[in-house]
């Protein structure tokens, strides 16, 4: 019995030498803390770790745990460095099943967190290089193209204003030129406006004065409006028959919206095609849909069509065929100015859809 029981008490030991062999000299921080939490023991590797000895503290002062972070843990060097970690506790228990002490692993993720911290900075800083420089060339295309929109027009002031001032002209030709003028002052203004929308969008400083609207009758405005430009590209407009309905809106600010969609449904067309205005006012809401026949948006730039100075650079349109890259991002703008938005929707060579969705107003009472 005594050699059986000297037996046992080897094997004891010898466990307890290998825990405590594996204990102390453990690479992995680790302490020792009676069920109460206070540290009886911490291995060489965690007292380097804190730069002091913890014996005697408590866990949960030393290891300070992050707050909706389990398992993670914040301490204090003795130097003062704050050093994130990774705990894990588990009860030891004794022979009559209670707690007798609580093993505490310690992982120091502190310069793994700094070098992720940092390599996320430099993503997001080359992210934001590459917005802004994408952003800078497209406000170099905008600069050229409006370069261009305006040189014409300029030219055209130019030319007619030196005709009326050199030649004595009949008073037809006179109030032809006038006209020509006329025009060209128009077109010049309405970039310059489009150019200060787009600024004002921006800046959330664009003034809307929302009132009551009839949707259909604008529809209409808007389609005699451009019916002409419609005819010389051989492009049909029809205002797809519905029912009444009013909406909230600027009406300035709606007309604007639709003269540009419309405007972009004939521009982008083909010869024989169509543009179709509809309004839909079933639900809460109302919502005015452009369709076209045009050639449609490519997949890989769709997510680029609101982005203000963009002009998608399809080679497929020609310069004349392009803008300046305000049309869509001003018209959005102003949609949701009103309390409305925007979504365009495209498939090449089957057309593009436009959708604005307005607050409705009931009909007064008669």
């Amino acid at each position: 019995m005594a050699i059986e029981h000297a037996g046992l008490f080897g094997a004891l030991a010898e466990s307890e030498e290998r825990f405590r062999r594996a204990f102390a000299d453990n690479a992995t921080g680790m302490a020792l803390a009676d069920p109460h939490g206070r540290i009886t023991d911490a291995n060489r590797a965690l007292t380097e770790l804190l730069g002091r000895d913890i014996t005697g503290e408590r866990v949960d002062e030393v290891l300070v745990p992050c707050a909706g972070a389990a398992g993670e843990a914040r301490a204090r060097h003795a130097g003062g460095a704050e050093l994130e970690l990774a705990v894990t506790s588990s009860p030891v228990h004794g022979p009559d099943g209670g707690v007798v002490q609580l093993s505490v692993a310690v992982l120091d993720l502190t310069q793994r967190r700094a070098a992720l911290r940092e390599r996320q900075a430099r993503h997001e800083a080359e992210v934001a290089r590459a917005a802004a420089e994408s952003a800078s060339r497209a406000k170099s295309r905008f600069v050229a193209a409006l370069g261009h929109e305006l040189r014409t027009p300029l030219q055209a002031i130019s030319g007619f204003a030196e005709l009326l001032g050199t030649l004595d002209l009949p008073a037809d030709r006179r109030a032809g030129a006038l006209d020509r003028i006329a025009g060209a002052t128009s077109h010049i203004l309405s970039l310059v406006d489009e150019v200060l929308d787009v600024a004002r969008v921006e800046a959330g400083a664009l003034p809307v004065h929302p009132e009551r609207v009839d949707a259909a009758a604008l529809t209409d405005e808007v389609l005699d409006l451009l019916g002409p430009v419609a005819g010389e590209r051989g492009v049909t407009l029809h205002h797809v028959p519905g029912g009444a309905a009013d909406v909230l809106a600027d009406p300035r600010r709606l007309r604007q919206v639709l003269i540009n969609l419309v405007g972009n449904g004939i521009r982008y067309n083909r010869p024989d095609g169509w543009v179709t205005v509809g309004i839909d006012g079933g639900g809460a809401g109302v919502r005015l849909v452009v369709r076209d026949s045009g050639r449609g948006i490519p997949e890989h730039v769709t997510g680029r069509i609101f982005v203000a100075f963009d002009r998608l650079d399809l080679a497929e349109h020609g310069p004349a065929d392009q803008g300046i890259g305000l049309g869509l991002p001003l018209a959005r703008g102003l949609v949701e100015a009103m309390g409305g938005t925007l979504t365009i929707s495209s498939v090449v060579d089957a057309g593009t859809t436009a959708v604005v969705a307005l607050p409705r107003v009931e009909p007064p009472l008669r």
